[in-house]
């Protein structure tokens, strides 16, 4: 029997890896199309740290292609057994190549996500500094990738946002808040939970067609939501705040999105 290796804490690399701001994390399976993506991207602002998780690089080179960017990943991670093109590996020369077995207990995108956590600014209340990690790719047809990527959000390596192949999803943690505006007002808008708060959890919201006591209290609370027709004439974003548990809202990439 193959043993897996169970533990990956990083500590033997060697560079600095810490007070990082804006971290993107392009991961395998199917990206959003840059053009979908780049409002909310440039929402963000350049990168200051890049980690490609394996075939996430293919990800990362056609985003540079079709956005004209110059992106490069300070590090390539993975046990690079799903990228086809392996060229990408020389042609951008990462400062680091953190390679795995292929026979491990962490996805790629779990140790990409690690890695991510390793390199956020450490915050304090002092300086109020805080990091956002956002997580480029994951989409395609095994659910089993699917689902084990949004099970992240139940853990301590969560990014802030999850930019699937069709819509943006943005972890909405215990007493923080998001306000969204949809470019339509038919345009979905869903609340849901995370695996750690499949029942219970309290959401509060202000501007929703279906708000307070029709929220489900098992499994999601809200499929295809929408803003309330009040609020999309004023062109007033709707607020979803989590007041007990965690939560993910999911919209259209062309939603505005703001997280309080």
């Amino acid at each position: 029997m193959t043993n897996y290796t169970l533990n990956y804490d990083f500590e033997s690399i060697n560079f600095k890896l810490n007070n990082y701001k804006n971290i993107f994390v392009f991961t395998g399976g199917i990206s959003p199309k840059p053009s979908m993506a780049y409002k909310f991207l440039k929402t963000l602002g350049e990168p200051d740290f890049i980690i490609a998780a394996d075939s996430g690089l293919e990800s990362l080179d056609f985003f540079n292609s079709k956005l004209k960017k110059n992106y490069t990943p300070n590090v390539i991670c993975g046990d690079m057994d799903s990228i086809k093109n392996i060229k990408l590996v020389k042609k951008y020369s990462a400062r680091d190549l953190l390679e795995f077995p292929v026979y491990k207990d962490f996805t790629d995108t779990e140790l990409a996500l690690m890695l991510a956590k390793k390199a956020r600014v450490k915050s304090s209340a002092r300086t109020q500094k805080k990091s956002t990690v956002t997580l480029i790719g994951g989409g395609g047809r095994r659910i089993d990738h699917l689902l084990g990527i949004y099970e992240l959000f139940s853990s301590n390596i969560a990014p802030d946002f999850w930019l699937t192949d069709y819509q943006l999803l943005t972890f909405l943690p215990e007493n923080r808040s998001v306000s969204v505006l949809t470019k339509n007002k038919r345009d979905p808008v869903s609340v849901l939970r995370t695996t750690t708060s499949n029942v219970g959890g309290k959401i509060v919201s202000k501007g929703l067609e279906w708000e307070g006591n029709l929220f489900r209290k098992k499994g999601f609370p809200s499929l295809s939501n929408e803003i309330s027709k009040e609020y999309s004439d004023k062109k007033n974003p709707a607020k979803i705040e989590a007041k007990e548990g965690d939560f993910v809202v999911a919209t259209l990439y062309s939603a505005e999105i703001h997280v309080d």
